[in-house]
């Protein structure tokens, strides 16, 4: 009994850090991830698949380890685009998502949304619209220089946004996202369905029905 009370005064004030910590900091990180590898069909049928991470930004008291509002940071995503290249992987450090990939003779093209400045650079050349770039089988990158040269068989949004909110994507965190499941829940929460609370700049129209 002594001894408790000697450890008494030790155990209240660890008690009112830890409270003043809370109250200033949270129980959470200020950034987190949301992370999955989400199988995309393409035109064709095929189904490949490709990994994505979103980093998001807690807003006041870090209470939640998902929580109702924070700020989208960054985005990457990559996948294996075969023989030669191999993997490729981008980050889009502004605000930024993928709206479609798909294949077609010999190239990879991936459709997108940024909140980067027109003239600015995103995948390592000039930002211009359409937001499309396009991957050489050696593995150079190439604009299209209009919708006009893009074949529309593949512009079809095959890549699931992240669709109502933050709460409502995080069941898939650390998971394979099979295409199935996917469009469940797309269609269950199309693009601005629920409440905005993730920070997005352009909304992306749900996919097509696939066959």
């Amino acid at each position: 009994m002594k001894h408790l009370k000697q450890l008494l005064p030790w155990l209240v004030g660890i008690l009112f850090i830890f409270a003043i910590y809370v109250w200033n900091f949270g129980l959470w990180p200020q950034y987190f991830d949301i992370a999955w590898d989400e199988e995309v069909q393409l035109h064709d049928g095929r189904v490949i698949v490709v990994h994505m991470k979103r980093t998001y930004q807690r807003i006041g008291l870090r209470l939640e380890r998902y929580p109702q509002i924070a700020y989208f940071k960054s985005m990457e995503f990559s996948f294996d685009t075969g023989f030669p290249t191999g993997k490729f992987t981008h980050v889009f450090n502004k605000p930024g998502d993928i709206n479609f990939i798909d294949f077609l003779n010999d190239k990879w093209y991936i459709g997108y949304n940024t909140d980067s400045a027109d003239n600015a650079s995103e995948f390592g050349i000039t930002n211009l619209y359409p937001h499309v770039v396009i991957i050489c089988r050696d593995g150079s990158l190439i604009k299209p220089n209009s919708w006009e040269d893009i074949p529309s068989i593949i512009t079809n949004v095959n890549v699931m946004p992240p669709t109502p909110n933050i709460k409502g994507i995080s069941k898939f965190n650390n998971s394979v996202l099979t295409v199935d499941e996917k469009m469940r829940h797309w269609k269950k929460y199309p693009t601005g369905a629920g409440e905005h609370t993730i920070t997005r700049i352009t909304a992306t129209p749900i996919q097509k029905e696939m066959k």
